[in-house]
């Protein structure tokens, strides 16, 4: 264990700050940035996205996830628990529990979920944001890509 000095708040400066958070961190586990940039080595842009949504709870979420995997629209969704939405809509600012899917798909596989998506989903304008995936697990990556 590397032993870091009791420092007082406004005793460091952006030096002494920097060195501090830095001094006798393991260069075998490196920073979360070298951690990152040694995974992405192996990995480039991808063809997977992950694409959000909500729903207004469990029951919808789950019967759109099902839909969507079953007709090999995605690899995998996940339904988050329960959250509150503020948003304006039609002139007023509203409030609504809802929950949050995370949809893995593949990029050419994204125009057939947004039809699909909007064909089953409950609400007027449903949220469809699409979130290009820049590295990962190549395992992973390839898993997602199988599953169209």
């Amino acid at each position: 264990m590397t032993h870091r000095p009791t420092v007082r708040p406004g005793e460091l400066g952006l030096r002494g700050a920097f060195f501090f958070l830095t001094m006798g961190r393991d260069p075998a586990f490196g920073t979360g940035r070298e951690r990152y940039n040694k995974s992405a080595q192996s990995t480039t842009m991808t063809d997977v996205v992950i694409v959000l949504s909500t729903v207004p709870d469990e029951e919808s979420g789950e019967r759109l996830a099902r839909a969507l995997v079953d007709e090999r629209l995605a690899a995998c969704v996940n339904l988050h628990g329960p959250m509150v939405s503020v948003y304006r809509w039609k002139g007023k600012v509203e409030r609504e529990a809802e929950r949050q899917l995370v949809i893995k798909t593949t990029r050419d596989r994204v125009p057939a979920l947004e039809a699909r998506l909007k064909a089953l989903h409950s609400y007027e304008t449903p949220e469809f944001v699409v979130v290009s995936v820049e590295g990962g697990s190549q395992a992973y990556l390839d898993w997602v890509g199988e599953r169209q």
